[in-house]
């Protein structure tokens, strides 16, 4: 994301840019996909899209993450799947 940022680029550039990182993003394991989150790290890179992108952006990555979320919390005991589900209502 802060080696291509898409501010300024005209707007195939940009599109390029989106798939790319939506893929990348789409390969990462649950647990780095959730750090990159945790830390925030999208929050420019996202701000600098528009509403379109955004919206493309949401639907190439969402669905393989709501996949991994629910293939991790499978995962989980039912003591650490309540933890997680408490702390993420916490928030």
């Amino acid at each position: 994301m802060q080696a291509h940022p898409i501010a300024g680029k005209p707007e195939g550039e940009r599109g390029r840019i989106i798939e790319e990182l939506a893929g990348q993003m789409n390969a990462l394991p649950y647990d780095d996909r959730r750090e990159v989150r945790m830390s925030r790290g999208t929050d420019r890179f996202f701000r600098d899209m528009t509403p379109a992108e955004q919206m493309r952006f949401l639907d190439l990555t969402l669905p393989t993450g709501f996949k991994q979320m629910m293939e991790a919390l499978n995962k989980m005991t039912p003591e650490k799947r309540q933890n997680f589900v408490e702390k993420a209502l916490a928030i």
